[in-house]
């Protein structure tokens, strides 16, 4: 597969896919890899081999040293996640999922997407509800309470960032019990197809998606620089 090069702004990134190096001009970030071998109880059907990149995972991706150092000071990372173009069994490529740890005030840790790059589902659940919503490249989504996890619905590398604080933890434990969310999403050209995950014994109700999140400037990472106060409050 060819090199990516996407943009954050005016900014031109690349990504080396055989390296798996993202690259801004001096500075080069490493990922974090999710093979299939990590991903396949996630799936309905195994149809790749253990070893297959799924995903890759850049933490703490910054464009100018006084960039991070406003980040850190507001406990805030920005990360980018790129979902490669793997169908598996008709499945969409996703990622593995998880949500979020409480903070202080006990409530959860919030999060917000934005896709870079093409266009992603995000399937969003709590204990009662999900729902799902297509974002497009150039639009923001945020996660709020829910549990929450990405698919790439298109055949092409899938590029997102997102804020979040350095304070918040991961947790896995309902999706790995349960082999993923509420439903599977397939898809062909013109529908997307939703069957119930069996390993549910609770049924959860579908619900309306809130709408997208709207950044001030051009796009969240900027946005944030401009408005670090803002991300402090609804980030921490």
């Amino acid at each position: 597969m060819e090199n990516i090069r996407f943009k954050v702004w005016n900014r031109e990134v690349e990504l080396d896919i055989q390296k798996q190096e993202l690259k801004y001009k001096d500075k080069v970030f490493t990922a974090s890899v999710r093979s299939f071998w990590d991903m396949k109880t996630m799936y309905k059907k195994e149809d790749y081999s253990d070893n297959t990149p799924m995903y890759l995972m850049f933490r703490e991706v910054y464009f100018d040293d006084k960039d991070l150092a406003l980040y850190r000071e507001k406990n805030i990372r920005y990360d980018i996640t790129v979902l490669m173009p793997n169908k598996v069994a008709g499945e969409y490529n996703k990622t593995y999922g998880h949500f979020h740890t409480e903070n202080k005030t006990w409530e959860k840790y919030n999060e917000i997407y934005e896709v870079l790059d093409w266009e992603a589902i995000y399937l969003l659940q709590d204990d009662k509800n999900y729902f799902y919503k297509s974002v497009a490249s150039e639009q923001a989504y945020e996660m709020k309470h829910y549990w929450h996890v990405s698919s790439n619905k298109l055949e092409k590398p899938l590029v997102m960032a997102n804020l979040v604080s350095n304070e918040f933890m991961s947790e896995y434990w309902d999706y790995w019990e349960n082999k993923w969310a509420i439903i599977y999403l397939s898809w062909d050209e013109n529908n997307i197809t939703e069957e119930k995950n069996p390993n549910y014994k609770n049924n959860l109700e579908k619900t309306d998606a809130h709408n997208l999140y709207k950044a001030d400037k051009w796009n969240i990472y900027d946005d944030f620089l401009d408005n670090s106060e803002k991300y402090f409050k609804i980030l921490n």
